[in-house]
């Protein structure tokens, strides 16, 4: 499984403002630790060390990224939601 394929229902859901956006997330965190730990746990013994600094530099973070994008959708819609009635209200008053 490469790291690319998991992220992009995330930009998917980002761009287009999905309501699944919450729930790819999750699943894309899950699935990069889930990768990560078999890529560390396979690796045979003189590979180790780039296994695991692969796993730390790249597929944790990226997790940590998608679990922070899960937690706060409610929270960015609301704010979305906010500036659109500002936009509109603007809109009304010229």
């Amino acid at each position: 499984m490469s790291s690319g394929a998991p992220g992009r229902p995330i930009s998917r859901g980002t761009l287009r403002r999905s309501r699944y956006l919450s729930t790819a997330a999750t699943a894309t965190a899950t699935l990069l630790v889930v990768d990560a730990w078999f890529d560390v746990m396979t690796t045979p013994s003189r590979e180790r060390l780039e296994s695991i600094l692969l796993c730390a530099l790249v597929e944790l973070p990226l997790a940590s990224i998608c679990r922070w994008l899960s937690y706060h959708t409610h929270q960015l819609a609301e704010r979305r939601i906010v500036l659109l009635q500002r936009h509109r209200g603007n809109g009304r008053r010229n």
